[in-house]
């Protein structure tokens, strides 16, 4: 199989992409982290990212990663639209120093 990589930001991309390259799959990395629901052809939105960033703290207070920081760099990506224009919630984040004070931003 022939995956084709780059340039893939929004659900539209992904058809456009297969469809120019005639590969069998599209691989994205930070849209897919700043969206998820990607693939299913969902586009983001505030809304929708709070709710997967409030699905992603529950997962990781059940099942704690080693390091917090990976936490807090999910979040950051998750959450970009919201901290993009809520400036306070962005330093609140950034200067998380704990598991805890990383997941409670969100």
């Amino acid at each position: 199989p022939v995956v084709a990589n780059g340039g893939v930001e929004a659900p539209e991309d992904v058809a456009a992409c297969l469809s120019a390259t005639e590969a069998d799959g599209v691989m994205s990395s930070e849209a897919a982290l700043e969206n998820p629901a990607i693939f299913e052809g969902v586009g983001a939105s505030r809304a929708g990212q709070l709710a997967l960033a409030r699905e992603y703290v529950e997962l990781a207070r059940r099942h704690p990663p080693r390091c917090s920081s990976v936490v807090k760099a999910h979040l950051f990506k998750l959450l970009y639209m919201a901290l993009q224009a809520h400036h306070g919630l962005r330093v609140r984040l950034g200067s998380a120093s704990s598991f805890a004070a990383a997941c409670d931003v969100a």
